[in-house]
C-alpha cells in the first residue's frame, strides 16, 4: 500500500512532479485492480484514494498546476479526520473498535477507542495543517517541490508508525485480558 507514495517521490527525485502524479495516479489503479483480482474484492479505501489521485491529478496534469496534487494530501487527511469524528455518530461506536476489536486479544473500555479515535482524528488533521503549510513555503519559494515530496512520502510514513505505536502502545496498557 505504500508503493504508490514512494512510486511518486522516486518519479518526482528523477523527473519532475507532472511524471510524478501521472506515475501516481497508475500506481492507485494497479493497486485498486490488484485488490480486485487477487483479493477479490473491491477495497473500500483504495477505491476512494484512486478517486481523489485521479481527481486531483488529473487537474494538476490538464492545467499544469501542481497545486491540486499537493491539495489532494489536505483533503484526504482532512476527510481520514473528520471521519474519525463522526463516523461513531453513525456507527454507534468508535471507528477503531469496529475495526480491530476482534483482533486484540483482550477488551479495551470504550472510552479508550474514543480517545483512539479523538488521537487519530488531531493526527490526520495536523497532518493536512502541516500539507497547507508547507504548500505556503513552496509559492514563497523556501520550500521545494521535492522537500514536500520527501515529506508527503517519507516524513509522513515515519510519523504514522510513530503515532501508530505511540497511541495504539499506550491504548494496550488498559488492555483487559480475556481469561483462557
Amino acid at each position: 500500500d505504500m508503493i504508490p507514495g514512494f512510486a511518486f517521490l522516486a518519479a518526482l527525485l528523477l523527473k519532475d512532479i507532472y511524471v510524478a502524479t501521472a506515475v501516481l495516479m497508475l500506481c492507485e489503479v494497479a493497486l485498486v485492480l490488484y485488490y480486485r483480482l487477487f483479493k477479490g474484492q473491491w477495497h473500500k479505501m483504495h477505491l476512494g484514494l484512486a478517486a481523489m489521485v485521479l481527481v486531483f491529478g488529473s487537474l494538476t496534469l490538464l492545467l499544469r498546476d501542481p497545486r491540486f496534487i499537493q491539495w489532494k494530501f489536505s483533503v484526504v487527511n482532512g476527510l481520514f479526520g473528520a471521519a474519525m469524528l463522526i463516523a461513531p455518530l453513525f456507527l454507534g461506536q468508535p471507528v477503531f473498535k469496529r475495526l480491530m476489536a476482534d483482533k486484540l486479544p483482550g477488551t479495551l473500555p470504550d472510552t479508550v477507542w474514543r480517545n483512539l479515535g479523538y488521537a487519530w482524528a488531531l493526527f490526520f488533521f495536523t497532518l493536512a495543517g502541516v500539507n497547507l503549510f508547507l504548500m505556503q513555503m513552496i509559492a514563497q519559494g523556501s520550500l521545494s517541490i521535492e522537500q514536500w515530496g520527501w515529506f508527503r512520502s517519507v516524513g509522513v510514513w515515519i510519523a504514522n508508525i510513530v503515532w501508530m505505536l505511540l497511541t495504539f502502545g499506550l491504548a494496550m496498557r488498559k488492555l483487559e485480558k480475556t481469561a483462557v
